[in-house]
């Protein structure tokens, strides 16, 4: 069964789990940027913590290492449905699996100087929206 069938099958059988965590992150090649956040769907964590749906996350960076203008190689995007199915993930598990198929790789496979990401409660970010573009992640 294709990936995108299963996402489906699960979307009308699975309830959808609201997120505690959510990712906060830099990218180091725009270091003016505010801080990005990567809050998971419901749809995608219930997937995630149901299991025997979500290919491994490797197999995105495969696709991603072969892209040739933008385009996937047929071959190489048939892992997507071939590839084993990720057993079922805590929610801990399933962030830093969205951390590493969401978020370039640069953010936070490459050693810095400083912390570039943080996956931290949604409650400890703000609703309020008026000031987001002046955020920065605090280090200390």
């Amino acid at each position: 069964m294709k990936l995108i069938d299963r996402l489906a099958s699960a979307k009308g059988t699975l309830e959808n789990v609201e997120p505690t965590y959510c990712i906060a992150w830099e990218d180091p090649d725009t270091p003016d940027d505010p801080v990005k956040i990567t809050v998971p769907a419901p749809e995608w964590l219930a997937c995630a913590l149901e299991g025997g749906i979500l290919p491994p996350v490797e197999v995105y960076h495969a696709i991603e290492d072969t892209l040739v203008d933008g385009k996937v190689d047929p071959e190489v995007g048939k892992r997507l449905h071939e590839a084993p199915r990720m057993p079922p993930m805590t929610e801990e598990q399933a962030m830093e699996y969205l951390l590493m198929k969401d978020v370039p790789r640069r953010v936070w496979q490459q050693q810095r100087n400083r912390q570039m990401f943080y996956i931290v409660p949604r409650h400890m970010i703000p609703t309020d929206r008026s000031f987001r573009g002046a955020w920065r992640l605090n280090n200390e």
